[in-house]
């Protein structure tokens, strides 16, 4: 078996007064896709937190692999793209936020946004030159995307990502996710969802988060071959 990707061995978390993890264990490996519902409160966004390292656990430890040492490994789509990104910026603007940060010229950030661009929206969907406020909803989580996918994470996480967009967006997205994760890519995807559908069709494994303290429960193994395989 190869080294995983990122792994949490005994975990413990309390939050104001509440234990909410107590020695949780979990394992993601390279070019997995792992599906993680839970209801609301259980801990899913502390979970979260701690993989992004925004909170260090009260005991235990996480192991990181060297391939997510580097800067922008991990990348995070959130729930409400539109909070996340600039409203009075440009979409290219939002787009290579990242790359700015890391220090990369101008025409590393323009080869990059043309790279994910084509990877992502192909027909052109969404006008660069507009800025954020004035796209939809759906439009805006394909910038957060964009904006996530333009680093080449190796851990990509997404947080709710079809709760605001169409259903013709909700199936670009997923056809998205699949060709960029994955053994084509090597990347692995953490997906955070309640919806049974959707983490069926994109997730290789699912996980249940669940209880006071939470603890992960593996969902049973099923026949991968009845998942959609999208174009």
């Amino acid at each position: 078996m190869t080294d995983p990707l990122i792994q949490l061995d005994d975990v413990s978390v309390a939050f104001d007064g509440r234990v909410l993890f107590q020695n949780l264990s979990l394992r993601i490996d390279i070019a997995e896709r792992v599906a993680l519902t839970g209801a609301s409160g259980v801990g899913k966004s502390t979970l979260l937190d701690l993989i992004l390292e925004q909170r260090a656990p009260d005991a235990g430890r996480i192991v990181r692999s060297q391939a997510l040492s580097r800067h922008g490994a991990v990348a995070l789509v959130p729930q409400d793209a539109g909070a996340s990104l600039m409203p009075w910026w440009p979409v290219h603007a939002n787009i290579v936020l990242p790359l700015r940060i890391r220090g990369l010229r101008e025409e590393e950030r323009a080869r990059a946004l043309e790279d994910v661009r084509l990877r992502v929206d192909p027909d052109h969907r969404i006008d660069l030159n507009a800025h954020v406020s004035h796209l939809s909803g759906g439009e805006q989580q394909l910038v957060a995307l964009m904006r996530a996918l333009v680093v080449r994470p190796k851990l990509l996480i997404c947080d709710e990502p079809f709760s605001a967009v169409d259903a013709d967006t909700r199936r670009h997205l997923r056809s998205v996710l699949v060709r960029l994760t994955g053994p084509a890519t090597d990347a692995s995807l953490l997906l955070v969802s309640h919806d049974a559908h959707e983490v069926f069709e994109l997730a290789t494994r699912e996980l249940a988060l669940t209880g006071t303290p939470a603890r992960l429960e593996p969902f049973p193994p099923r026949d991968l071959s009845t998942q959609t395989v999208y174009a």
